[in-house]
């Protein structure tokens, strides 16, 4: 029985343009953890608007705070809303860090498999894409930084998500390397998000981090500060890169040029003959 071609596949409808968000970056030590973000949310078209985006989460006994959460993410601006409010939801009270690790997986994963998973017959550019990094701290939590994309759902010490992370992860390793105090890696965030903003199309805005520390005690950048410390630190770089220019132009780097090389003239005609030329084509 002959059987004719099959009909074409139904074309998937490309979706409609999501707001964009762009870099978080998440930093840990030894007395706290510090999440920061840009302020520039990119919609297709060129179009852009600025809002916070490391979003805090606070649950307390009505004394204080038992638990502390901020989370930044890169990707659909709506699907980060979606799982940011689906991994904050009634949050239980936690004994410890594993328990709140644990909790945290099973919710992140419930939210992919629910919300992100039917999209996987799209085309990958129509697929919604998010991408998130959470902070934490509490009364007996210890501060932790996690990592989650796709079905992976990790720790971290550092780590940068969205656009410009090339050079983002590049200055990470560069500058955080010590054992700093989170007073100190606000500014060397500060300072990484400013060049991220500066370099990379799609970045901008200003910083908004949050910091926690052992407790649950938390801290909120203030955006004219933010502002100040930025165009602070780009002026130090400049005069920094000034200086570096002039210690390489202090080198030497000698330079043979033809003109002025004392060779006889019999011998750089003797030289030009003596080079082989390539033989013209047989017509």
């Amino acid at each position: 029985m002959f059987v004719g071609p099959l009909p074409p596949s139904p074309k998937c409808p490309k979706r409609l343009p999501q707001a964009r968000m762009t870099i978080a970056i998440g930093l840990w030590t030894n007395d706290g953890v510090l999440l920061c973000a840009d302020t520039q949310q990119s919609i297709g078209g060129g179009i852009k608007t600025y809002d916070g985006k490391v979003h805090t989460h606070l649950f307390s006994d009505g004394k204080r705070y038992k638990l502390a959460f901020g989370i930044a993410g890169a990707g659909d601006l709506d699907y980060i809303t979606t799982a940011s409010a689906k991994l904050m939801e009634n949050f239980p009270e936690c004994k410890n860090s594993k328990e709140v690790k644990t909790i945290l997986e099973e919710r992140w994963l419930e939210f992919f498999n629910k919300h992100i998973s039917p999209w996987a017959h799209f085309p990958k550019d129509d697929r919604p894409y998010v991408e998130l990094l959470i902070s934490v701290s509490g009364t007996n939590i210890h501060p932790a930084l996690y990592h989650c994309v796709g079905t992976a759902f990790h720790s971290c010490s550092k780590l940068a998500i969205g656009s410009g992370i090339l050079l983002a992860d590049e200055m990470i390793q560069r500058y955080t390397f010590g054992n700093y105090k989170l007073e100190q890696i606000a500014i060397l965030a500060t300072y990484i998000m400013a060049r991220v903003k500066h370099g990379v199309d799609g970045c901008g805005g200003s910083t908004h981090f949050v910091a926690m520390r052992k407790g649950g005690d938390i801290a909120l950048s203030e955006k004219k500060q933010m502002d100040l410390l930025e165009k602070e630190l780009l002026e130090l770089e400049g005069m920094e890169d000034k200086s570096f220019v002039k210690a390489m132009l202090a080198k030497q780097l000698p330079i043979s040029w033809f003109n002025k090389i004392a060779v006889p003239k019999k011998m750089l005609v003797d030289a030009m003959q003596s080079t082989p030329r390539k033989s013209e084509p047989e017509l």
